[in-house]
């Protein structure tokens, strides 16, 4: 039995180069039209993304996963509040896709890690009642050090639902596994998350997530989310209101733009 799990998880580490090369190449290019409200240019990407899914040149469980991904995407490109938004009957008919059982490995684990992201997400809109016995059940399978895009939604469905032990998780994740882009701009989204919700925020937490701010959904999120709560605690005074607008008027004054950071393997420097 160990044997044949061992097997698997090399078929698997296999499997995730190639799909990560292809995800570099066809998705990771969408976000910053995402990101800046590009929506026709992201939606001409995603169509070329999911043809190239398609493609025979691929194993049939890469094409699985891939075209997980590209669904995914799709939300992420056509669920936009400034793009087209959705509804409930689009919503089920994304969940129902998310829920049927992939063929292969790779294109389960994909699957299981977004469907938590989208019902995460449908939580948030209402058109959802996701339960922590759900993720947990959901994410079981799923390799660790593959759910970081899970967690990110994850931290702000345990910050909306007080569930702190959930958020000490996502704030653990994100120390182990920073990931390829941004790792200390989501530590510090969790962290403040993390910090006000156990009424433990301290001024210098708000400083760093405003300093760290570089995307307008990075922006959206923490004035609707997360300033408001800062008010309400009495973290913020005339410096922090002027070093946001700040930010704000440069974010909105240019397309957002992911930095390169150093690679590191884990904050813990693990």
């Amino acid at each position: 039995m160990a044997g044949n799990q061992a097997q698997q998880d090399r078929d698997l580490e296999q499997l995730l180069g190639p799909y990560r090369k292809w995800r570099k190449q066809w998705i990771d290019v969408i976000a910053p039209a995402i990101n800046n409200h590009k929506f026709d240019d992201a939606r001409a990407m995603l169509a070329a993304a999911r043809e190239s899914a398609r493609s025979s040149e691929h194993a049939e469980e890469l094409r699985e996963a891939m075209e997980y991904l590209v669904d995914f995407t799709e939300c992420r490109v056509n669920w936009h509040p400034d793009s087209h938004g959705y509804g409930q009957r689009v919503y089920d008919e994304k969940i129902r896709r998310f829920s049927r059982p992939a063929r292969g490995r790779l294109g389960d684990c994909i699957r299981r890690m977004y469907l938590v992201y989208i019902r995460c997400n449908g939580t948030s809109d209402t058109f959802d009642n996701l339960t922590k016995g759900e993720i947990e059940e959901i994410l079981e399978p799923l390799p660790e050090r593959m759910s970081g895009p899970a967690w990110q939604q994850i931290a702000r469905w345990a910050f909306e639902h007080n569930e702190l032990e959930t958020l000490e998780r996502a704030f653990e994740m994100f120390l182990i596994y920073p990931g390829e882009e941004m790792g200390q701009a989501k530590w510090q989204r969790v962290n403040l998350m993390y910090q006000l919700l156990s009424g433990k925020a301290t001024r210098r937490d708000v400083y760093e997530s405003i300093i760290l701010l570089e995307l307008k959904p990075q922006l959206r999120e923490f004035k609707t989310e997360f300033w408001p709560r800062c008010i309400a605690m009495g973290l913020v005074d005339s410096e922090l209101e002027q070093l946001l607008a700040g930010r704000e008027a440069e974010i909105r004054s240019r397309d957002s733009v992911v930095k390169p950071e150093a690679k590191t393997k884990s904050l813990l420097g693990k």
